[in-house]
């Protein structure tokens, strides 16, 4: 009783069908919660909901409206209709139906369409416009034709545990989906914003290198104009040497003359 009284309690609510043969419950959880630390029990009189110690802990216990009291099918034997996305769990349950009142009309349909069995026009618009709710006035109706409502029961329960299973499965696929597109765009920006620092970077080295081309054209020009600028330098100093030989040459002609 302690330990239960300082766990949280999560936000939920109970609505009924328009048809009044069903019951979703939805509960608000943490979005990363697992669901193995769901533990689940229902009966007809309410439900419970714990988490153990995850998350520091979440119960919830509620009982049923009071317009559907005793009519909701659930218990040990009864395969609770669950559902977990992003956190928020919904729940299924059916809820019986009385002959009387307003709703006799419908479960005469009810008999009627379990009648029709034969023709296959027949079988398939039960199939599809009844799906669950099918179930659970055959099973109600189980008076007026026993055998009938024996055959179909287990065939159906196999029907739900096997649907609940591939809703699982796609539900965790599209969990898987999403996760893997998120990594995904991640990825993606993480290489945009890769592709953009190199651009820059390329750029940057660019005009290094450009500078760098630059600054050695320069220095081969320098090196070229000094290099003149010596070779200018040499011939004047060769020029009056040459000169001076030629008059040594005149000197001399002139002496032998």
């Amino acid at each position: 009783g302690d330990s239960m009284a300082s766990k949280k309690t999560p936000p939920h609510s109970i609505k009924l069908n328009k048809r009044g043969d069903r019951l979703e419950v939805r509960v608000t959880l943490p979005r990363h919660i697992p669901d193995s630390v769901l533990d689940i029990k229902a009966d007809n009189g309410g439900f419970k909901l714990d988490t153990g110690s995850w998350g520091g802990g979440y119960h919830l216990e509620a009982a049923w409206p009071q317009n559907v009291e005793g009519k909701v099918k659930a218990g040990d034997d009864v395969e609770v209709n669950a559902s977990m996305e992003a956190g928020v769990l919904r729940m299924f349950f059916e809820v019986e139906q009385e002959n009387a009142d307003g709703n006799s009309k419908r479960a005469g349909d009810k008999v009627k369409t379990s009648k029709s069995k034969q023709p296959a026009k027949g079988k398939k618009e039960t199939g599809k416009k009844q799906g669950k709710r099918g179930r659970a006035e055959v099973e109600e109706g189980g008076d007026s034709a026993e055998v009938g409502a024996s055959d179909k029961k287990p065939k159906k329960k196999a029907k739900t545990i096997v649907s609940d299973k591939s809703t699982a499965l796609s539900l965790m696929e599209s969990i898987v989906d999403k996760a893997e597109a998120e990594v995904e765009t991640k990825l993606k920006k993480e290489k945009e914003k890769n592709d953009k620092i190199k651009q820059i970077m390329d750029k940057r080295n660019e005009r290094k290198s450009m500078k760098q081309e630059k600054k050695t054209v320069l220095m081969q020009k320098l090196k070229e104009v000094s290099s003149k600028k010596q070779a200018q330098e040499k011939k004047k100093e060769e020029a009056p040497e040459t000169k001076s030989k030629k008059k040594r040459v005149s000197w001399g002609q002139n002496e032998s003359r």
